[in-house]
């Protein structure tokens, strides 16, 4: 413990791993893998994240996947925290009817390997999103 106070208003907060419901560009914009407090802090930062949708260039040429209406994305997420280790995401994933969506994510704490897993995500029109 330190004798320097902050107010956890002060406190920067990143969307890590722990959320289960998201709404808006929450659900894009998360961290998948990081626990929520283990980027958080009062210092400077960067973070960065890269998604890209390549809509449907590679399923679409499959005459009976073109039904399905499948995108594709890639994603690329960095966090850059003062005093701490970065964290970076790569990540791939699908969505379907633009309703389904299931991502594939592996993330890195400095240079070594962190987490790998799943999360399959029920986009709304309304901007809600149910992520597991």
């Amino acid at each position: 413990l330190s004798k320097r106070k902050t107010d956890i208003i002060d406190d920067k907060f990143f969307i890590g791993s722990q959320f289960t419901y998201m709404t808006g560009t929450d659900f894009i914009n998360a961290y998948h893998l990081m626990p929520f407090y283990s980027g958080s802090g009062f210092k400077p930062y960067l973070s960065i994240s890269v998604d890209q949708n390549l809509k449907g260039i590679i399923f679409n040429r499959i005459p009976v996947l073109k039904k399905l209406k499948i995108d594709e994305f890639f994603t690329i997420k960095s966090l850059l925290n003062h005093g701490k280790l970065p964290y970076y995401e790569l990540g791939a994933g699908l969505s379907v009817y633009k309703m389904i969506s299931v991502r594939y994510s592996v993330g890195f704490q400095g240079s070594k390997y962190f987490d790998q897993g799943f999360r399959i995500g029920l986009i709304s029109t309304q901007g809600i999103n149910l992520s597991l």
